[in-house]
């Protein structure tokens, strides 16, 4: 009995759920992998920065934007969706626009690929009732993080205000400030705020002559992006912090007497 409770022991270091750093929240979740492979698609990296892939992620998002600029695609794409086909090809920039196609591939791929495996993961994870062993509260000299009860909406309604916002308010600092950052380098050189300024003004010939399509293009995704993610991710901070909560209770307060059929291989596996 001892034996197999030390091997019970060791698949739980072994497939750990994740851990919560002064600085970011990282866990092992379920996710669909169409859903990764589809952010991807829209932006590469973002379906890394989902998977926590952090380096990867925002080597590709900076290989996206200066490659994506170079090429002039968006304006492309612009002027393909308007039937101006003529000056799609005149405006593209083929020598740049050639190095997008692998990698943008290769980012889908990956992303999808990676989701699999770290699903499989989670799976054995939760199994093996992981979720007890992350500390809910990480300190270090210069930040604090904890595992608490957020409100999704709140995460989404803060992206919505300026995206990063939402990933800060759920502890995820990497994601929240890397999207700032992009945010406000994309909407200095897209002229987003003075086009939004000239519509509310009335004038909508200077707010369309003013705004940089190439540029602008970016921000529909970087706001879909923030918001859905941030949403998601605190969704899944609050269920892990239902399932320690439970994992406690059940092993300190749940009396031996008290047994059903989804409370025995608990008890077992949290001894």
């Amino acid at each position: 009995m001892k034996q197999s409770r030390g091997l019970k022991m060791e698949e739980k270091t072994h497939y750990k759920k994740g851990v919560i750093t002064p600085y970011n929240i990282n866990i092992a979740q379920l996710q669909n992998p169409n859903v990764v492979a589809w952010w991807s698609a829209a932006l590469p990296g973002f379906g890394h920065i989902m998977l926590c892939r952090y380096v990867k992620g925002f080597l590709l998002i900076v290989w996206e934007f200066v490659v994506n600029v170079n090429s002039r695609l968006n304006s492309a794409m612009v002027y393909t969706f308007t039937g101006q086909f003529e000056e799609a090809v005149e405006v593209l920039n083929t020598r740049w626009a050639l190095l997008y196609v692998p990698l943008y591939i290769f980012c889908i791929w990956d992303s999808r690929r990676v989701t699999i495996d770290l699903n499989k993961y989670a799976i054995l994870a939760d199994s093996l009732s992981s979720a007890q062993d992350i500390e809910p509260i990480s300190f270090s000299g210069l930040e604090n993080n904890y595992l608490d009860e957020r409100k999704p909406w709140l995460a989404v309604f803060w992206s919505f205000v300026t995206p990063g916002l939402g990933h800060m308010y759920i502890g995820r600092a990497p994601s929240g400030f890397y999207i700032l950052i992009w945010w406000v380098i994309v909407l200095y050189f897209s002229h987003g705020l003075q086009s939004i300024l000239y519509t509310f003004l009335g004038d909508f010939h200077l707010a369309v002559a003013v705004t940089d399509t190439q540029w602008f293009l970016f921000l529909p995704s970087m706001f879909g992006f923030a918001a859905y993610d941030a949403y998601r991710q605190c969704d899944a901070y609050n269920k892990l912090m239902g399932q320690q909560q439970s994992l406690y209770l059940m092993k300190n307060f749940q009396s031996d007497c008290f047994k059903t059929r989804s409370t025995l291989f608990s008890k077992e596996l949290i001894k």
